[in-house]
């Protein structure tokens, strides 16, 4: 179970197939890149934005001013930046990555008068053809065989990363973003609380 996590995270990073930061994980993250179907969850979003309007008000939500700015604001805050330091100096620079939602995304240009925003069922879609049991297999043996993984798994689930962590979800403009995505479908503060849970850390963060 400790894995759902960093597969959590995975997935998104993966849509705009980023090229990874040259690391001693380098190597080992391409190999988790080469068994996600990128292409798959890609033909899976246009689908969505296609015939599902609940997917394509919150796409265009994503993409409104309101929503960039609050992104924005998060962005700058110092937490943000030291988290954003640790994870580089663990191997991932999250500057590389396509931000909160798919990269690959921001090109697209999505008008509706659709008033409910969803996520759910393009999240449920993506779930059901991620090859799980192959992700989780590669994982054991990167923790089993690769030093640089293991020390980069076990600094990304260290204390101290979980008090960079905490200090970012204590933050009212990541509250208020949370709130916002949630009305979306998508539980993050769930997600949180069961990586908190699998990985021995407390969680004190008022909601």
């Amino acid at each position: 179970m400790q894995v759902l996590f960093f597969f959590a995270s995975l997935i998104c990073f993966t849509a705009s197939a980023p090229t990874v930061e040259e690391s001693g994980i380098a190597n080992d993250i391409a190999d988790f890149l080469e068994i996600v179907p990128i292409e798959k969850i890609k033909k899976i979003a246009i689908q969505h934005l296609h015939d599902d309007p609940e997917f394509q008000a919150a796409i265009q939500y994503i993409k409104s001013p309101e929503f960039v700015g609050m992104m924005a604001e998060l962005q700058s805050q110092p937490e943000i930046i030291e988290l954003k330091n640790f994870l580089r100096d663990a191997g991932i620079d999250l500057d590389k990555y396509g931000g909160v939602f798919c990269g690959f995304l921001r090109e697209v240009n999505v008008t509706t008068d659709h008033k409910e925003k969803s996520l759910k069922k393009f999240v449920d879609d993506v779930r059901d053809i991620m090859p799980m049991a192959k992700l989780i297999q590669t994982f054991d043996l990167k923790m089993n065989t690769s030093p640089a993984f293991k020390e980069f798994y076990n600094k990304i689930t260290s204390e101290e990363a979980h008090k960079l962590i905490s200090k970012v979800r204590a933050l009212p403009i990541f509250k208020k973003i949370v709130a916002e995505i949630k009305k979306m479908d998508v539980d993050l503060d769930r997600i949180f609380k069961i990586a908190y849970a699998v990985f021995g850390w407390t969680d004190d963060i008022s909601q």
